[in-house]
């Protein structure tokens, strides 16, 4: 019985609806095949964590070959603080530990799972920094309501105020290395020379991309 959940939250990969900032350089096709990518490298890089039970926290249901329908659990209205703290309040209902990404950080090392699961054992929560100021991951073993409370999103000084709440409820955390999201052209162009480099990190990805570059 695997001991966490790992929450991958994620859109529904359609045209129009994912990787907004993408879409003038790409096309909404291209965004949206990009972001199908992205869900289906996280989603095989999470079932690789023998300790971890995979869910896809999506804003609509859909369904692919590559997860089962009871997978699938829809996110609640609200802000991304209010989103978080009801999916990881639940997970924390069914397993000890629980840990969400988002599924715009295409090759993240199964390794910085490894590290947040480990960092767990003695910690009361994990981050994981993100290039922009933010956090790509988080992981708790009690999640209080209001812990996520009233922190200002997508902003370069994020992860210093959920660190800065964390610790006003008296919670030890831990932050592992850093990672990127892949939202706009800068992050897109540090994506392709990472797969460049290393195509098996993300290798749906990294397939896409070749073949995108193709047919330039």
């Amino acid at each position: 019985m695997p001991e966490a959940i790992v929450c991958i939250f994620a859109k529904p990969p359609e045209p129009g609806s994912v990787k907004m900032r993408l879409i003038p350089e790409l096309g909404a096709e291209r965004a949206a095949e990009l972001a199908e990518a992205f869900l289906e490298d996280t989603v095989a890089m999470v079932r690789t964590l023998d300790w971890a039970e995979c869910i896809i926290v999506a804003t609509a249901a859909f369904e692919r070959s590559y997860f089962k329908p009871e997978e699938v659990w829809l996110q609640s209205e609200g802000d991304l603080g209010e989103r978080l703290e009801k999916v990881l309040r639940l997970a924390l209902k069914r397993r000890p530990i629980v840990l969400a990404i988002g599924a715009d950080t295409p090759g993240l090392p199964a390794a910085y799972m490894e590290s947040a699961h480990r960092a767990l054992v003695t910690a009361d929560a994990v981050l994981g920094p993100s290039l922009d100021g933010g956090f790509y991951l988080i992981g708790l073993k009690d999640c209080p309501v209001g812990l996520l409370e009233d922190i200002q999103w997508s902003h370069s000084a994020t992860l210093a105020a959920t660190v800065a709440k964390l610790d006003q409820f008296g919670m030890k955390t831990v932050l592992i290395n850093p990672w990127f999201d892949v939202d706009g052209h800068e992050d897109f162009e540090r994506l392709r020379r990472q797969l460049a480099n290393d195509p098996s990190a993300a290798p749906k990805t990294a397939e896409l991309l070749r073949s995108m570059s193709e047919k330039q």
